[in-house]
């Protein structure tokens, strides 16, 4: 159960962008039909182990679709 003090998206705001960019790299090819969620545990220096939430997203623009995985969520492990 979360906190008071934390937010919706846990401690995904202490994670530096580029250890996200790097478990977004782990997961499968985003595509329909894919898991709506998928998650990724990695070592985040001073926080420990943390496991990082994605979800499947999709754009689309007239005919054009563009799926991709966006971190939303982040625990300490």
């Amino acid at each position: 159960m979360a906190q008071p003090h934390e937010s919706k998206n846990g401690i995904l705001a202490k994670i530096p962008g580029d250890l996200i960019a790097r478990g977004s790299q782990t997961l499968p090819r985003p595509a329909d039909g894919q898991p709506e969620e998928r998650h990724v545990v990695l070592d985040a220096g001073h926080l420990g182990r943390v496991r990082i939430t994605y979800r499947l997203s999709r754009s689309q623009h007239h005919k054009s679709r563009n799926w991709f995985w966006t971190a939303c969520h982040a625990d300490v492990e």
